[in-house]
């Protein structure tokens, strides 16, 4: 199920909650990150409970360097 994101899609658990980017994927579960403010979170979800959001969804990409 994890094959239908891709690292940097815009997701949000399906049941509701913030905009979120996937930054990594690992067999059936994904890791998303979300500003809060100031405050980057990351935690990892199963791909089952996520689903893809809009593309006018405000999500922030992070970029690592």
């Amino acid at each position: 199920m994890a094959d239908a994101f891709e690292v940097g899609d815009a997701v949000q658990l399906k049941g509701g909650g913030p905009s979120m980017t996937v930054e990594r994927i690992e067999k059936d579960e994904v890791l998303c990150s979300w500003p809060d403010g100031k405050k980057i979170h990351e935690k990892i979800f199963a791909a089952g409970a996520l689903k893809k959001s809009g593309p006018s969804s405000g999500v922030v990409t992070l970029v690592r360097g």
